[in-house]
C-alpha cells in the first residue's frame, strides 16, 4: 500500500477546497423560485424549452427525436434522466425536475473546475493548477449560469476538456470533446480549433512531411464529427428536424433578438464591455488582459493554441446580431488556463499578489450576485404588493406588453411560452383585472383608466435607449396620470466590479427592476 507524499496531500486537499468552494458557489440558485402555485414555470425563460424537449425523448418520453434543434441535443439527452426522475402518473413534477436539472448544471460547471485544475497543472505546476481551477470557480458569470437548466456552462465543460486534451498533445479526444461541444451549443463547436492548431504546432516543430501534418488534422477532423453525431444523432437521422431547427438559430442570431441587442456597436466591443467585462469583473479581466499579453510574448505551445481558439471563438460569437453575455462562456476555461501560464518560471514578481487580489475581490462580486437568489424575487414582491392593494377594493392594473417572465405572477402562466396563452393568461389574472394592449406600448390602455401600471426593466431599457416612439408616448402619459408607488429589485450593488455598467440581459434574470405607478388623485 502507497502512502501519498505530503506535497500530494497538500494538492489534493487544495483541489477539495476549492472544488468545494465552486460547488457552494453554485448551489443557492438551484432552488431559486421554482415553478409552484404561485408561477407555473420559473423566471428564466430559457429553462422551459430545453425541458419540454427533455422530458419528449426516453427515458422520460418516446423515442429519441426531441425535434427541437435549437440547440445540439447532447444535453437534452442528459436532462432527460432528471425528467425521468420527476415523472408521476400525474405527469412530470416541473420543480422537482428542474431542480434536478439546475443540480446536474451545477456539477458540470464544478467539474469543469477539476479539468481546469489539471490543465493549469500542466501548464504551470500546483501553481498554475490552483489559478486555473480558482479562476473558473469564481467567474461570475460562470457561477450565476451554472444555476441554471441551459446549455452554456455544459458547452463550456465539454470545451475545456478538448481544450486541456490540445494541450497535453491528444488532439484526438481534444477533437471528440469539441464535437460534444458543439453537440451541446452550436458555436461550442470552435474548440476543434485547439487540437487543429496543436497539430500544425506539433508537426510544424517536429519538421514533418504535410502528409502527416494532413493525416493528423483529418483525424481530428473525424473525430470531433464523431462526438457531434453522438451527441447529436439527428444531424444524420432526423435531417429535416435537425436543419430546421439549426436554420431557426443561424436566421435568430443574424436578424437579431427584438430591441435588445440594436444599435449596441461593433460585435467585439459588445462583447468585451458588456458580456466579458460584468461577466468576469475588471479584476478577472484585467488578469486576464495581462496572461494573454505576457502569452503573446512567450510564444509558448500551449499557449498559442488557447490564444486561437480565444481567437477563433471571440470572433465567431461577435459576428452575430445576439449578444448575450453568456456566450462568452466557452472563453473562460481558455482565459483560466492562460492566466495559470502566469504562474510559470521565470514567474513576474507581481503573478502571485496580482492573481490573489484579483480571485480575493471577484469572489465578493460572485457572492454578491447569488444574493439575488436568497432575497424575495422582485416579480414576487410586486404581485403580493398588488394583491395586498386589490384586497381593499376592486382595481385594474395595465402592463406595455404582453407578461411574460419579467411580469410580476399575476396569472401563472405568464411563463408561457406562446405569446397567445400568455395573452390568454393575462385575461384571466388573480384578484385583479389585466389589461394588455394590442401591441408594445399602446397608449390606448391607458385611455381606460387602471389603477396601476406595472413596468419591467426587461421591457423598458432598450424602448427608452432607442428613444421609440410608442415608448415615450406611453411614458409621457403614465408621467402624467400617474405617480410612482414602490420599485421592486434593481441593480444588486455591483457597480464597482463592472465599472459602472448595468448588468447586461441575461446576467438579470434573477434581478429585474419592478416599477409600479397608481393613478394620481383627481383634484
Amino acid at each position: 500500500m502507497t502512502t501519498a507524499r505530503p506535497g500530494q496531500t497538500r494538492e489534493r486537499l487544495a483541489l477539495l477546497l476549492i472544488l468545494a468552494a465552486a460547488l457552494f458557489l453554485r448551489l443557492p440558485g438551484t432552488a431559486w423560485e421554482l415553478p409552484g402555485r404561485l408561477h407555473a414555470f420559473s423566471y428564466h425563460p430559457d429553462e422551459l424549452p430545453v425541458l419540454g424537449a427533455a422530458s419528449s425523448v426516453w427515458p422520460c418520453g418516446q423515442g429519441f427525436n426531441p425535434r427541437f434543434y435549437n440547440y445540439g441535443t447532447l444535453q437534452i439527452y442528459l436532462l432527460s434522466v432528471p425528467a425521468a426522475l420527476s415523472r408521476s402518473p400525474d405527469g412530470i413534477n416541473l420543480a422537482f425536475a428542474t431542480l434536478l436539472s439546475r443540480l446536474l448544471t451545477a456539477l458540470m460547471g464544478t467539474a469543469t473546475v477539476a479539468v481546469c485544475w489539471y490543465g493549469g497543472r500542466r501548464v504551470a505546476g500546483v501553481a498554475g493548477a490552483v489559478t486555473a481551477a480558482a479562476f473558473v470557480a469564481i467567474a461570475p458569470v460562470h457561477v450565476q449560469h451554472s444555476q441554471f437548466v441551459t446549455v452554456d456552462v455544459p458547452a463550456a465543460f465539454w470545451t475545456s476538456l478538448a481544450l486541456v486534451a490540445a494541450i497535453s498533445a491528444r488532439t484526438g479526444a481534444g477533437g471528440f470533446f469539441a464535437g460534444l461541444a458543439a453537440a451541446t451549443k452550436y458555436p461550442a463547436g470552435a474548440a476543434v480549433s485547439a487540437p487543429l492548431a496543436a497539430v500544425w504546432l506539433m508537426v510544424s516543430r517536429a519538421k514533418r512531411p504535410k502528409a502527416a501534418k494532413a493525416g493528423a488534422a483529418t483525424a481530428v477532423a473525424a473525430a470531433a464529427l464523431a462526438g457531434f453525431l453522438i451527441g447529436c444523432p439527428g444531424a444524420l437521422i432526423w435531417t429535416a428536424d435537425f436543419v430546421r431547427g439549426l436554420t431557426y438559430e443561424m436566421s435568430h442570431v443574424s436578424s437579431g433578438h427584438g430591441l435588445v441587442f440594436r444599435d449596441t456597436g461593433p460585435g467585439p466591443f459588445h462583447h468585451l464591455f458588456r458580456s466579458l467585462l460584468p461577466g468576469l469583473g475588471w479584476p478577472l479581466l484585467a488578469l486576464a488582459a495581462a496572461a494573454i499579453i505576457l502569452a503573446l510574448g512567450r510564444r509558448q505551445k500551449d499557449a498559442r493554441v488557447l490564444l486561437i481558439f480565444a481567437f477563433v471563438y471571440f470572433v465567431l460569437i461577435s459576428l452575430g446580431v445576439v449578444r448575450f453575455a453568456r456566450y462568452v462562456m466557452p472563453l473562460i476555461p481558455a482565459l483560466a488556463l492562460l492566466c495559470a501560464a502566469l504562474m510559470r518560471q521565470p514567474r513576474p514578481r507581481w503573478a502571485i499578489p496580482a492573481v490573489s487580489a484579483a480571485l480575493a475581490v471577484t469572489a465578493a462580486y460572485g457572492l454578491l450576485l447569488n444574493n439575488a437568489f436568497l432575497k424575495p424575487d422582485p416579480r414576487t414582491q410586486a404581485a403580493e404588493w398588488i394583491w395586498e392593494q386589490a384586497s381593499e377594493h376592486s382595481i385594474s392594473v395595465a402592463g406595455p406588453t404582453v407578461p411574460w417572465f419579467y411580469s410580476p405572477p399575476l396569472s401563472p402562466e405568464f411563463g408561457a411560452l406562446s405569446v397567445e396563452d400568455r395573452r390568454a393568461a393575462a385575461a384571466q389574472a388573480r384578484g385583479v383585472r389585466m389589461l394588455v394592449g394590442a401591441s408594445d406600448w399602446d397608449v390606448s390602455i391607458l385611455d381606460q383608466d387602471p389603477d396601476a401600471v406595472v413596468i419591467s426593466d426587461f421591457e423598458s431599457e432598450d424602448p427608452e435607449r432607442l428613444k421609440e416612439a410608442d415608448f415615450e408616448r406611453f411614458m409621457s402619459r403614465v408621467r402624467r396620470d400617474y405617480k410612482p408607488a414602490r420599485q421592486f429589485g434593481g441593480q444588486p450593488g455591483v457597480e464597482f466590479f463592472t465599472l459602472g455598467w448595468k448588468l447586461p440581459h441575461d446576467m438579470r434574470y434573477p434581478s429585474p427592476e419592478i416599477a409600479v405607478y397608481v393613478r394620481k388623485a383627481q383634484p
